[in-house]
């Protein structure tokens, strides 16, 4: 472990998670291709923050956690709205156009962000933190725990009736599932203790890591379906967070300071280091850019900005 307490192969999957996402959101040429590889990213993200957040024999500061989460929500609309509002004013476009009923309706009810797609996570990780304290202030856990399985069946069920991706990517669906799935697994890591599943946790991960390309496949040839979410992605996800617990803990020394909260702040700011790329580079380097190296770019320029405005902080917090 880190002296924070954190397990070090935890902290790289969740970078490693955190470069998938970006593969999701930005195109290049091989995107579409490894496209079912990266799914498995948002759901690992929410089993972590069961695996730590979940049932414990120990007390959490659920009220800190509900605080940072609408902190950390409310700053990233207002930046995005900020960037929506200068877009809108630039183009001509009417920021006020929009039913804005509906668009709070489906933002409060369903984590649909009105500014940037991606904060959707925000939201749904924010109302998971508080679902979590109360299923803590009841000692409810092993209830709770039956609710997986029919989360899980209606997830995909209802996807399968093509309604729009916002009914199931939520805070129910994905959020409180994965979250669950995180916790479950840290109440019971007794079970998969045995040598031999430790021994050939590897082998396992590899073969689950191509079921979301035979999945992904199978749907779009053979049912004419186009997921954005796969079910086996959340088997590879939770075999990820069963490797990283089991096997032993590599390279601490040269783990980034602040893990989860660089992680954090590439997630909300990466869609914004893309736009200004399109909007600074040449025509010419524009096609180079968006053909080969546009999301590791924006993933390194973002790693490089959340870092130095880290460093910054930490500066000034000296300096007092």
């Amino acid at each position: 472990m880190t002296n924070s307490g954190r397990i070090t192969n935890i902290e790289w999957l969740r970078i490693v998670a955190m470069l998938a996402v970006v593969l999701i959101h930005i195109d290049a040429c091989y995107t579409y291709t490894i496209l079912p590889a990266t799914r498995f990213a948002v759901p690992f993200f929410f089993m972590v923050a069961g695996y730590f957040l979940g049932e414990q024999n120990k007390k959490k500061n659920w009220k800190k956690y509900i605080i940072r989460s609408l902190i950390l929500l409310l700053s990233a609309t207002l930046l995005y709205a900020a960037v929506d509002f200068v877009g809108s004013w630039h183009s001509g476009r009417n920021i006020c156009d929009r039913s804005w009923g509906q668009i709070l309706m489906t933002w409060i009810v369903f984590n649909k962000n009105p500014f940037h797609y991606h904060l959707w996570f925000l939201g749904a990780y924010l109302y998971v933190i508080i679902i979590g304290a109360l299923i803590d202030k009841f000692n409810a856990w092993k209830q709770i725990y039956w609710l997986i399985v029919p989360l899980l069946i209606a997830r995909f069920g209802i996807q399968l009736l093509d309604f729009p991706p916002y009914i199931t990517r939520n805070f129910l669906f994905i959020g409180l599932l994965c979250f669950l799935l995180g916790s479950w697994f840290r109440s019971k890591q007794n079970i998969f203790s045995s040598h031999l599943l430790q021994k050939g946790i590897v082998w396992i991960c590899c073969f689950i890591s191509i079921l979301p390309f035979v999945e992904d496949y199978l749907l779009q040839n053979a049912f004419g379906i186009q997921y954005g979410d796969l079910f086996t992605s959340y088997i590879f996800a939770f075999c990820l967070l069963l490797a990283a617990v089991y096997l032993p803990q590599v390279l601490q020394q040269y783990l980034p300071h602040q893990t989860r909260d660089l992680v954090l702040g590439i997630y909300i700011i990466h869609p914004l280091v893309q736009l200004i790329y399109l909007h600074v580079l040449s025509s010419r380097a524009l096609i180079i850019y968006n053909t080969w190296f546009a999301p590791i770019i924006v993933f390194i320029t973002s790693w490089l900005i959340c870092r130095a405005v880290f460093l910054l902080y930490e500066i000034l917090k000296k300096k007092q």
